[in-house]
């Protein structure tokens, strides 16, 4: 399931480049240097609608910190315990 929500989720972000009139390039270099895939949308409409070049970077990375807070959030201070270890390896 997961790779058909990636797949679908690569597909809809390049159809949004190409309706933009961005090149290819543009939309390969976002997804190498992009966090997330908001940061990315993000990008692409303000670009299209005109904003200033100081917009773009700042929501860009509004979103990669905001992405980053949560991943992080989940990581740090957590330990697994054997029960709940046992509860997602349930039959």
């Amino acid at each position: 399931m997961p790779v058909l929500v990636l797949t679908a989720s690569f597909l809809g972000f390049g159809a949004l480049v190409k309706e933009s009139g961005l090149a290819l390039w543009h939309g390969v270099f976002s997804t190498a240097t992009a966090w997330a895939l908001p940061g990315q949308i993000a990008l692409i409409e303000l670009h299209a609608v005109g904003a200033p070049l100081l917009a773009i970077v700042a929501a860009v990375l509004a979103f990669a910190v905001v992405m980053a807070i949560d991943a992080l959030g989940r990581r740090v201070g957590h330990h697994t315990t054997q029960d709940e270890v046992d509860e997602l390896t349930a039959d």
